[in-house]
């Protein structure tokens, strides 16, 4: 029974997951990250629901922890260089953890 419950729990966070990287994609390709809420939004779900860390960002991407709260918080915009690469390591790291549900 319990491990019924933990596959349930596995399934629906694995769903949500690839969900969560299929709207990233579509909303990438659509340049809706451009828009500063649409980023900070995108930002803070991913740091807060999906166990990303603004500490690993900052450390694999070499941006300041401070950069990433101000942009978290709607206090300031990434130049668009930033926003590709912040993007793009969110996706990354989304992928690498499904992937790593999926084994």
């Amino acid at each position: 029974m319990a491990r019924a419950k933990a596959d349930e729990l596995a399934k629906a966070y694995r769903d949500g997951l690839a969900g969560f990287i299929g709207a990233l994609e579509r909303a990438d390709t659509a340049g809706r990250f451009d828009d500063p809420s649409n980023f900070a939004s995108m930002l803070e779900l991913s740091l807060t629901r999906y166990g990303l860390s603004a500490t690993a960002l900052a450390e694999d991407e070499k941006i300041s922890k401070g950069a990433i709260s101000k942009w978290m918080h709607g206090q300031a915009v990434p130049s668009s260089p930033a926003r590709k690469t912040v993007v793009g390591w969110i996706k990354r790291k989304a992928r690498e953890q499904l992937e790593s549900i999926d084994r």
